[in-house]
């Protein structure tokens, strides 16, 4: 129940319910992850990190584990630790577009230009039609002056949404 009730942003259903699934399971790393997606979502930050950890230390196969954990560490602001849980998390889901998107911005805050490059590169291999994705390599590129490359983009990004201010205002 509480898994729907985040699907349906319905947060403080989903934490309540997960309030008393703790008091019946306080060792599941199920619960910490639900817990921490919920938190993540109404931005209580810090909390969602640390159920993240604690999903992670209770299950270390518990593959969305490594994915939230990334997710919530860049939100808290360390692009830099969210790295190895975001790799190890595209190890054994190299089909989730979303985790190569945290995995980009988590190297582009960190410094890492080239390798956010290329994990926008295959997020896009994997769906061709994200203008989102589009849009934020252009703008990668573009402040690192790769203008050409900025330019195919922004059109890429315009031909799939057409009414998205942001790709026009690009290519303009």
């Amino acid at each position: 129940q509480a898994v729907i009730s985040i699907a349906d942003r319905r947060f403080a259903e989903a934490l309540e319910l997960l309030d008393a699934a703790t008091g019946l399971m306080p060792e599941s790393p199920l619960v910490a992850l639900y817990r921490g997606e919920a938190l993540l979502r109404i931005e209580r930050l810090e909390d969602a990190l640390n159920e993240a950890r604690r999903a992670n230390e209770l299950d270390l196969t518990l593959l969305p584990a490594y994915r939230l954990l990334g997710e919530t560490l860049i939100a808290n602001g360390l692009p830099a630790e969210a790295l190895e849980p975001l790799n190890t998390y595209i190890t054994y889901n190299a089909s989730d577009i979303r985790a190569y998107v945290l995995l980009a911005r988590a190297y582009e805050d960190s410094g890492y230009i080239t390798a956010a490059l290329q994990a926008y590169g295959q997020a896009l291999a994997l769906d061709p039609r994200q203008a989102d994705i589009y849009l934020s390599r252009a703008e990668l590129y573009y402040r690192g002056q790769a203008y050409e490359e900025a330019v195919e983009d922004y059109e890429e990004a315009f031909l799939l949404d057409k009414n998205r201010y942001a790709g026009v205002m690009g290519l303009g």
